[in-house]
């Protein structure tokens, strides 16, 4: 019975994963300062989705910052290879139009669940002059924004939560888990009657 008990509290752990693991952002910057230190900054619609929707072919709507860019670009929600599952990995939505605040300059672009890109808002476009605040004190051209998020406002909430590989694969080994807890009381069972 004791056996039973920590098998069941391990199990109980293991549904509590996806909560802790999602924790190895630095502090999120204010908005405006994120779109301060970004090269590009743009809005797009997720075209379609692949790699555990973390890879992205967005059709880009507007390039606040950065651009021309191409009429089609694609967006990595996550570091290095798209079969691996990391603890900072954004999925996306197909169909979802985004604000894209990426990593690098140039497509493919990299992005993860650190960086300030969120689900579009009309409130956003008030965050365009935002990327203006800290450039060295030069006349901005825009007429004032109305009244909305100001630097050093809270960003809005990131896309959070496990991507939908990350889910799969605690679904996997929970099932896993609870399979193997089934054997052995059975075998117990067995070897008891």
């Amino acid at each position: 019975m004791k056996t039973t008990r920590i098998l069941l509290l391990a199990l109980c752990l293991i549904f509590m994963l996806p909560a802790a693991a999602h924790a190895s952002c630095a502090v999120q910057l204010p908005l405006g300062e994120s779109l301060a230190a970004s090269s590009v900054v743009f809005t797009g619609t997720v075209v379609s989705v692949a790699g555990g929707d973390r890879i992205a072919t967005v059709l880009v709507d507007d390039a606040w910052k950065g651009g021309p860019l191409p009429e089609q670009v694609e967006v990595r929600g996550g570091p290095g290879d798209p079969q691996s599952i990391t603890s900072v990995d954004r999925s996306f939505v197909k169909g979802d139009k985004y604000l894209f605040v990426p990593i690098n300059e140039a497509p493919p672009f990299e992005d993860n669940a650190c960086t300030a890109t969120q689900e579009y808002s009309p409130e956003l476009e008030n965050a365009r002059s935002l990327d203006t605040a800290g450039s060295g004190g030069e006349t901005q051209v825009d007429p004032p924004a109305p009244a909305g998020p100001q630097d050093g406002a809270p960003a809005p909430a990131p896309n959070e939560g496990p991507s939908q590989a990350m889910k799969g694969l605690l679904f996997a080994v929970s099932l896993g888990f609870a399979l193997a807890v089934g054997y052995a009381l059975k075998r117990k069972a067995q070897r008891a009657g």
